[in-house]
C-alpha cells in the first residue's frame, strides 16, 4: 500500500474518527447533490468540488492519524533462566518492581538489574564487564546489540534508572 501502509491499516483508518468524519461528509455530499440536481451546472460543480475535497482531508487525516503513536508490537515473554541463576530479579519481564525491591541495592547491583532485563532479551554489551557478567551463565544467549522490551521491563528500566540517580 506505499505511504500509507497495509490494508489493515486502512481499515482502521476508516472506523478512526477522521474515517467516520470522511464517511459523513460523502454521505452529506451525496445528499447535498441530489438536492440540487435541478441547480445550475456551476453550482453542482462547487458542491461536487467541496464534496471530494472535503472527503479527501478526511481521508487523508484518518490515514495519517496518531502514525507517530502506534502501538508497538507486543514483545513476546523471554525465555525463562534455566536456574535464574544470578538474577537479581529473575521476574522482572513479567512483574513491575517496586521502590522497595530496589531501595536495599547499591549502585552496581542496579546496573546489573538494569541490564539484565536487556540481558535476557539477547543483548550483546559492549561494556566488556557486562558482557563478561553474563556469559558465565547459561541462559545468556547475546544475539543483537538492539532488543525489543515489552512493556513491563521499558517501566523496570525506567524504575532502576531512576533509583540509580539517586
Amino acid at each position: 500500500m506505499g505511504e500509507f501502509g497495509s490494508f489493515p491499516d486502512i481499515i482502521r483508518a476508516v472506523t478512526d474518527v477522521y474515517g467516520l468524519l470522511a464517511l459523513t461528509v460523502l454521505v452529506i455530499g451525496t445528499l447535498a447533490w441530489k438536492m440540487n440536481a435541478d441547480a445550475a451546472p456551476n453550482v453542482r460543480a462547487v458542491i461536487f468540488l467541496a464534496i471530494l475535497a472535503s472527503f479527501v482531508l478526511c481521508l487523508y487525516l484518518a490515514l495519517t492519524h496518531n502514525r507517530g503513536n502506534k502501538m508497538p508490537e507486543p514483545v513476546p515473554p523471554a525465555p525463562e533462566a534455566q536456574t535464574g541463576a544470578a538474577m537479581l530479579f529473575p521476574d522482572s519481564d513479567r512483574r513491575l518492581l517496586t521502590a522497595s525491591d530496589l531501595a536495599g541495592l547499591d549502585a552496581e547491583q542496579l546496573r546489573l538489574a538494569r541490564n539484565e532485563i536487556f540481558a535476557r532479551r539477547g543483548r550483546r554489551f559492549v561494556d566488556p564487564a557486562l558482557r563478561a557478567h553474563f556469559q558465565q551463565f547459561d541462559w545468556y544467549q547475546p544475539t543483537s546489540t538492539e532488543v525489543a522490551l515489552n512493556r513491563i521491563e521499558v517501566t523496570n528500566v525506567e524504575a532502576i534508572r531512576r533509583a540509580e540517580a539517586r
